[in-house]
């Protein structure tokens, strides 16, 4: 190889390297960090302002059936 065609290959070798660098580093950049939605059921939300009593009563309350997730039985066998 004469030096032209060695010159030639290192700065296509160095402008492609510095192309995909730089649109990387415009996409890691240019990402857009979306705002995280966290849900919580009401009961966990309140839990330092409520007593035990109230938590119980409330997940029997509550639609999604949290109380048997909670207690791992039904309600007549709770309240046994």
């Amino acid at each position: 190889m004469d030096v032209e065609a060695l010159a030639a290959a290192a700065i296509y070798l160095f402008s492609t390297y510095n192309y995909f660098f730089n649109v990387y580093k415009k996409k890691v950049i240019k990402r857009k960090w979306r705002r995280r939605r966290w849900w919580m059921l009401t009961i966990h939300r309140n839990r330092t302002k409520q007593t035990m009593d109230n938590q119980l009563a409330e997940m029997l309350a509550e639609p999604s059936g949290e109380f048997d997730n909670f207690v791992r039985m039904s309600n007549s066998d709770f309240e046994f």
